[in-house]
């Protein structure tokens, strides 16, 4: 989502392709990390979703 809303301030389309390709691919790792944490231990997972930060 970071990326994603980077995109608009590219000037060049080519930047702006980049942005939003590298924006998917680390939705996908982000996505792929959650997966394997929740196959591991479920319950740990959610409680890091759930942790509050300052």
């Amino acid at each position: 989502m970071m990326f994603k809303k980077l995109a608009p301030y590219c000037h060049e389309s080519y930047q702006r392709l980049l942005i939003e390709k590298q924006a998917k691919e680390f939705s996908d790792c982000a996505v792929g990390v959650l997966d394997k944490a929740f196959n591991e231990d479920n319950m740990r997972t959610f409680e890091m979703l759930d942790e509050k930060h300052p």
